[in-house]
Formats: structure tokens, C-alpha cells, sequence
């Protein structure tokens, strides 16, 4: 039975100190490396294969065979992402939470009952929750 790996330190912006223990301590599989070297040997074959099926009289080969050399040549193209980034507001999502759960309407700070709103009449802003006017305040 192995023993969990012990926590990382981390900065602020939880990034890794430098000094801790590696979280891969073995690196990259031996077997990866040679499947890539094999690889590697064969390249120039592949490219003049890729060369021939450029003349290919079917058009779906002709590019297949030019995207991949346009691929390996120039890299891929950059691809295009739309992001929705919204801020969340965690301390307002918890405000709303905890008044749901007392009982109060977030949106408009009435009391509930059972669920349903009784009415603006109630707010907290016009009484206490004992019933009695808070008194008003001019600073």
C-alpha cells in the first residue's frame, strides 16, 4: 500500500514553491520516448508520402494530405474561442442565501410566510424583527 503524497507548499496565487517534491518524481514513460524516436526516423518518408497525395485526383485527399503538410510546416492555425467571463459575486450569492433561509424576500427585503410574500409593509427597514420602530438617524 502506498503512502499519499504529502501536500505542496504554494505561494499566494497558489502556484508551487520551488524545493518541493516533484508530483511526477519518475518523469515521462521510457516507452513514450522510443515510440517517438521511431517516429522521428520515419519523417522524411512520411512527408514525400504526403507529397504524393497532395496529386491525388480525389479532392479529399488532395487536402487532407495539404492541411497536414500546412500543419507541419506553419503550425496549426489559432483557433477562435468566445468566452462569457462574468464576475461572481460570492458574498451577495451568500447575503441572498442567508435571507432566504430567515425568511426574507432578497429582492425586496419583505418577510415571508410559508414561502409567500406578505407584503412591502413588512420590510426590515420599517421595524425590527421584535416588532418595534428602529429609530431614524440623521448623521
Amino acid at each position: 500500500m502506498t503512502s499519499a503524497p504529502s501536500p505542496q507548499r504554494r505561494d499566494q496565487n497558489g502556484r508551487f514553491l520551488p524545493g518541493g517534491s516533484s508530483l511526477n518524481p519518475g518523469g515521462r514513460p521510457a516507452v513514450l520516448r522510443e515510440v517517438q524516436e521511431v517516429a522521428r526516423q520515419h519523417t522524411a518518408a512520411a512527408i514525400s508520402r504526403l507529397l504524393e497525395l497532395l496529386g491525388s485526383n480525389d479532392g479529399r485527399i488532395a487536402l487532407a494530405a495539404a492541411e497536414q503538410l500546412l500543419d507541419r510546416g506553419w503550425g496549426k492555425p489559432m483557433q477562435m474561442q468566445q468566452a462569457d467571463v462574468r464576475k461572481l459575486d460570492v458574498g451577495a450569492l451568500w447575503l441572498g442565501a442567508m435571507q432566504i433561509a430567515n425568511g426574507i424576500d432578497p429582492a425586496t427585503g419583505a418577510k415571508l410566510v410559508d414561502g409567500t410574500d406578505t407584503g412591502a409593509a413588512d420590510t426590515l427597514d420599517d421595524e425590527t424583527q421584535d416588532g418595534a420602530a428602529e429609530p431614524s438617524v440623521d448623521w
